[in-house]
């Protein structure tokens, strides 16, 4: 089906971002950040006092230099480290997933992805956003997940579509869904799950097996087809 791009917009880009600086923002919020601390605050302080004419004997310099050089290397420091965060986002971001377009499935990046998109997840893969699983290639739609990434866990965990769901075989077949789900809104319960899929005028419960969360990964299972909802 066609996308609503009103819809789409209503909710939260998939892309993350940890870096805490810009080009623009680093410089000024650096130096904010390091004159929180008590000691560089301090040690600022007396730089200026010493800076004044005949407050103090001692050379202003013997107090500015070392400050300025504990500063800069911890600018460098955190400029590093936000780089090195911007890579990782990058990688993260820019991976490969298979995305309903029209009857086939083609490649975009996890950024791209938006609610509503039906994507394909292959063995071994992590899920680009929390999703309700619609059908598997097991029986009866089972799948296997690991939840490592999120509890620390390493058992596989078995998770299932509705039946009603898991006649959907064919990318033609998906393309001609027309379903409508309702759940609570995104929190850290990992164990828990409330909503409902509404399709052909009736109504489904969605629980917690029906749902694979971001970051979790695809396991002894070769695909699953999955609605992104978060």
């Amino acid at each position: 089906k066609e996308k609503n791009k009103t819809t789409h917009n209503a909710f939260a880009r998939n892309s993350i971002k940890s870096t805490k600086y810009t080009p623009l923002t680093f410089f000024p919020k650096n130096i904010f950040e390091q004159f929180r601390r008590v000691a560089n605050f301090y040690f600022l302080v007396v730089a200026m006092i010493q800076l004044i004419p005949g407050i103090s004997a001692v050379n202003p310099y013997s107090s500015i230099v070392p400050l300025v050089f504990v500063l800069a290397v911890t600018a460098v420091k955190e400029a590093y480290e936000d780089f090195k965060r911007n890579q990782s986002d990058n990688t993260i971001n820019n991976r490969p997933i298979r995305v309903l377009d029209g009857e086939r499935f083609t490649f975009t990046a996890w950024k791209e992805v938006v609610v509503g998109d039906i994507v394909m997840i292959s063995n071994g893969e992590a899920f680009p956003a929390d999703l309700v699983i619609l059908n598997s290639s097991e029986n009866q739609g089972l799948c296997y997940i690991e939840t490592a990434n999120l509890d620390g866990e390493t058992n596989l965990k078995l998770h299932q579509a509705l039946p009603e769901t898991s006649m959907l075989w064919e990318p033609a077949q998906l393309a001609q869904l027309d379903c409508v789900i309702h759940c609570e809104h995104p929190n850290n319960r990992l164990y828990t799950f409330s909503g409902t899929l509404m399709m052909e005028e009736k109504v489904y419960a969605l629980g917690v097996k029906q749902v694979l969360l971001r970051g979790c990964v695809l396991k002894n299972t070769d695909w699953i087809y999955g609605i992104v909802i978060f």
